[in-house]
Parts: structure tokens; sequence; C-alpha cells
């Protein structure tokens, strides 16, 4: 039996974006360069057609464009959705920032608690990962909501392959605290870190 989440006084809901990239930090663009020659993580599969930042940026804010999904977002679904994370943070009202995910507008140490259900639209899951915990304080938590049993939506920038260890493998400073299968419309798996305090 997997122990229940720890109770944090001090939360970031950076990302809880609902799965709506009009808030997935994007608008910096941190690089144009191709991202032909680059390596993937291990287990993790970047999606092909991001030649560039730029590209991936415009098919993600062509989500927020698109008639239909805006329709969808309308929907007794998308309340549904709201519904579910309101009880997920009853204590925390939601925090959005303009910025990049993959360079966050914020200083080392800054959060007891992250949470995030966008880590399939990283393009970079390595500094995703990075920044994570570059911004917790040492002995703070994340928790993430992934889909490693299947392919996540058509926006997503990438798919894990390799199974929770996959991700797990990018969180060098981290510890796992548990796994466990959630229904996060399309995502399938809820992975906790605690980052190591120093010396730990």
């Amino acid at each position: 039996m997997n122990p229940k989440p720890p109770t944090i006084l001090k939360c970031l809901l950076l990302p809880l974006f609902l799965s709506l990239p009009l808030f997935l930090f994007l608008l910096q663009t941190p690089s144009t360069a191709t991202l032909r020659h680059r390596q993937p993580p291990a287990g993790i599969r970047i999606r092909p057609g991001y030649t560039s930042y730029a590209t991936y940026i415009n098919r993600q804010l062509n989500k927020t464009q698109n008639p239909k999904l805006r329709r969808i977002w309308r929907t007794r679904d998308w309340d549904r959705k709201v519904r579910v994370f309101s009880q997920f943070f009853q204590l925390s009202p939601p925090l959005v920032v303009e910025g990049d995910f993959h360079a966050q507008p914020f200083g080392d140490g800054t959060f007891d608690f992250e949470f995030s259900n966008v880590f399939d639209h990283a393009l970079y899951p390595e500094k995703f990962a990075r920044e994570i915990e570059r911004t917790l304080r040492p002995g703070g938590v994340c928790a993430l909501h992934v889909a490693v049993s299947r392919r996540a939506d058509k926006y997503s920038a990438n798919d894990v392959f390799g199974g929770v260890e996959a991700v797990v493998g990018l969180f060098k400073g981290s510890e796992v605290v548990y796994t466990r299968k959630v229904d996060g419309f399309g995502l399938d798996t809820e992975i906790v870190f605690r980052k190591k305090k120093k010396g730990g």
C-alpha cells in the first residue's frame, strides 16, 4: 500500500495548467537552434517535427486557438477537470505566471511543493526536471502526473516509453516517495519526489 502524500503548507501550483498549453510558460524562447542532433534522455522519445524551439512554441500555441478544443474547454468535461484539480488543491489558489517551464522565473529553493501534469509537453525533459529541482527547497516535494502506459495527446512533445524509471532518472537530486496509478485525464501515473537535503 502506498503512503498518502505529505501535507504541504506552502504550495506552488506551477505548472497546474489543466492540460491547457496557453499556460505552458512558453512565451520566452530560450533557443531557436535546430533540435535534430540533440540526444533525448534514455526511455523518452522526442516527437518528430520539432526542428526548432520556435516550431515547438507555435504548435503549442496552436492548441489554444483550435475552435474545437475551445468548445470542449467550455463543456462539462472541462468543468469536471477543474473540480478534480480544485479538490487536490483546496487550500491553495492557482498561480499563473508568464514564463517558461524549461527556465522557471523563480530563484533557487523558492518552493516547498510543485505539481505538474504537463511533463509530456516538455521539449527538453532534462531542463524541465532540473528547473523543478532548482526551485524546490531541500526536502521539498514534487508531484508529477505522467503517461507511461499510453501515448499522450497529439500536442505532446515527448512520449515516455521507458516506464517510470525514465522519468525518475531525470531527477538526479531527488528520491522517489511513491508512485501510483491515477486517472488523470489521459495521464495514468503519479510520481512523487522529495528533493534531497544537502549532505543527505
